[in-house]
């Protein structure tokens, strides 16, 4: 019997962000992944049980888009996700923090972004607190972070 391509699609994006982020294998024993079609990766809790009706809109917490060229993890998934990050995460001091949540680039140390292998998704803190994701550029010596801190969020006002 063929392996489900549900299957095969949660797979392949779990090992794309295990090798992206290094996560360890074991970062998702709480939880289990579930694919809600059309494109949407869920994580809900190893032992939930949904009931059999009413059928369910959605359940659990969005990780990822899976219709996306580079899917990429949701804000909120990137904020319970990022203490167990090994690669690709990037502290920022607190005026770069407060850049980022109004969707400024961000420019960062090359000490910054010692974990960050190759331009892409990276994921964000300041003050041990996970923030979201960014795209990461390196050129020239510039380290760059684009904030993908979702708009709705986003601090507005004068700055301080």
């Amino acid at each position: 019997m063929p392996p489900d391509p549900d299957e095969v699609r949660v797979r392949a994006a779990m090992e794309l962000l295990e090798t992206r982020f290094g996560f360890a294998p074991e970062t998702w024993a709480p939880y289990r992944v579930v694919f809600q079609a059309p494109h949407t990766l869920r994580l809900a809790a190893a032992d939930h049980q949904p009931p059999d009706a009413p059928k369910a809109l959605a359940r659990g917490l969005a990780l990822m888009r899976l219709d996306q060229p580079y899917p990429k993890l949701t804000t909120e998934a990137a904020m319970l996700l990022g203490p167990h990050a090994r690669r690709c995460c990037v502290s920022l001091g607190a005026a770069q923090a407060e850049a980022y949540l109004r969707r400024r680039p961000v420019d960062a140390s090359a000490a910054q972004c010692r974990a960050c292998s190759s331009a892409g998704y990276v994921l964000v803190s300041a003050a041990g607190v996970w923030l979201g994701v960014g795209f990461y550029h390196a050129e020239e010596g510039r380290h760059r972070i684009d904030s993908l801190y979702p708009k709705a969020y986003a601090l507005k006002g004068p700055t301080r």
